[in-house]
């Protein structure tokens, strides 16, 4: 089994594109951030909710050779879990359960009936306006 390491995100991307292509929305934070860039989380995604433990047992090896700090783990429940497990064993450290994410996918958009306007795609004419609302949902204001 091979683990390979990325020192450009483009690469990567272009490798696991495919892959993380098939659910895009569950995904979507992997592509956002695409390294994992110490301290921060690993992100896990299989095509299982739980590979083989030989994989994650591989996983956590090699990460544990490389030094890395493994402050915690993404990913879905099952996976997450069945990594922690194997990192706890490998590690001796203590474990415990943090932020629970959700993923929320838009399949539909629903005709609101009486509003004015119409759908269109944003154009750069619209950069202001998009970081205003970006902010506004980021910060809660």
């Amino acid at each position: 089994m091979d683990i390979i390491d990325y020192d450009d995100s483009a690469r990567f991307l272009e490798r696991a594109a495919p892959v993380l292509g098939r659910n895009e929305a569950f995904t979507g934070l992997i592509y956002g951030i695409a390294v994992m860039t110490p301290p921060h989380r690993v992100i896990l995604h299989s095509s299982r909710d739980t590979p083989e433990r030989d994989v994650l047992c591989a996983l956590a090896n090699h990460l544990r050779s490389a030094s890395r700090p493994i402050p915690g783990v993404l990913g879905p429940r099952p996976l997450a879990e069945a990594f922690a497990d194997v990192w706890t064993k490998l590690s001796g450290q203590r474990t415990s359960q943090g932020l629970v994410m959700t993923v929320y996918e838009l399949r539909q958009i629903r005709d609101p009936g009486n509003a004015s306007g119409t759908y269109r795609r944003a154009t750069d004419a619209d950069r202001d306006l998009l970081e205003t609302w970006v902010d506004a949902f980021s910060t809660g204001r």
